[in-house]
């Protein structure tokens, strides 16, 4: 699909047959508003006569942080993905001959990629976030902080003497009381936030547009509700240690701050297991209770 925002004219008959690819969804914006759609866009995006942002993505007003705008007013490429009902796009927005006709948005129906790589993005015993998955997020989540300056932050829970668990009541529970923390993580987090089992008994959550004050708030409801369900419901008794760092714009590589958080976890660990840690110069202390 191409998505036009034409200034000031609307392209001659020659430009329109040379966009008439049927193949493709088609479109001109003027003014925010769809003027020329060729059948497949309307195939596509419904009836002709509405604004971009209500046709293209629902939206009663206009979006925020507009792509066609922003690719109009500094000439640079952006690509986003979208998701309309069922489909979801990739889509890249480039200058289109100059400033001449505007900018010129190509749709590609990216779903069947986006379920295979979901499938590759996720842990199969939990449902959460893989490792891979994790680390794509987050270095996104850096970028958009950088990007926009609101604060987010992020978790790390280890579990303390997980191996004995293994021991004692055997591997089948083992994996059962990570099943019963992947719910724990669930009921505790917002829509929004993304969890992931990064490996064995170490889980990370993503808590967007959410201050240390808060991240750490949540941790040690997760620290809490850990020991308090899995005793209650399982009657087996555990704990973790968690480490807690924000996003600090300071870096976009997200191993930079899986590196601060494992420091956090170890002195949780060191301090006596079973206590939230946040890294220093944002909030230096560790607190919690000794482990069980």
């Amino acid at each position: 699909m191409v998505c036009l925002k034409v200034l000031p004219d609307i392209p001659s008959a020659p430009v329109l047959n040379a966009l008439s690819d049927p193949t493709h969804v088609f479109l001109i914006i003027q003014g925010m508003k769809g003027i020329w759609r060729n059948e497949a866009s309307l195939m596509a995006f419904g009836r002709a006569g509405l604004k971009c942002h209500e046709f293209l993505f629902g939206h009663p007003s206009v979006c925020r942080d507009c792509p066609i705008e922003y690719v109009f007013e500094t000439g640079e490429t952006q690509t986003k993905r979208i998701r309309r009902g069922q489909k979801i796009f990739d889509v890249t927005y480039r200058l289109f001959l100059g400033k001449t006709l505007g900018v010129l948005a190509k749709f590609e129906d990216a779903t069947d990629k986006v379920r295979l790589s979901a499938k590759c993005r996720t842990d199969l015993s939990t449902g959460l976030l893989n490792k891979v998955g994790f680390l794509e997020t987050v270095a996104q989540e850096a970028c958009n902080v950088e990007r926009y300056g609101y604060p987010s932050s992020i978790i790390m829970a280890d579990f303390d003497n997980f191996k004995i668990i293994n021991d004692d009541h055997g591997h089948d529970v083992g994996d059962q009381v990570l099943l019963k923390f992947a719910e724990i993580l669930k009921g505790v987090l917002r829509r929004g936030d993304v969890a992931s089992r990064f490996g064995g008994d170490e889980f990370n959550v993503l808590l967007k547009n959410t201050d240390i004050h808060k991240a750490h708030e949540t941790a040690e409801r997760i620290r809490r509700d850990t020991q308090e369900v899995i005793l209650r419901e399982m009657g087996i008794e555990t704990s973790i240690s968690v480490g807690v760092h924000e996003i600090d714009g300071l870096a976009r590589d997200p191993h930079y701050y899986i590196k601060k958080l494992s420091q956090q976890v170890k002195l949780s660990k060191e301090g006596g297991k079973n206590r939230v840690s946040v890294a220093p110069g944002q909030l230096a202390f560790s607190f919690g209770m000794a482990a069980v």
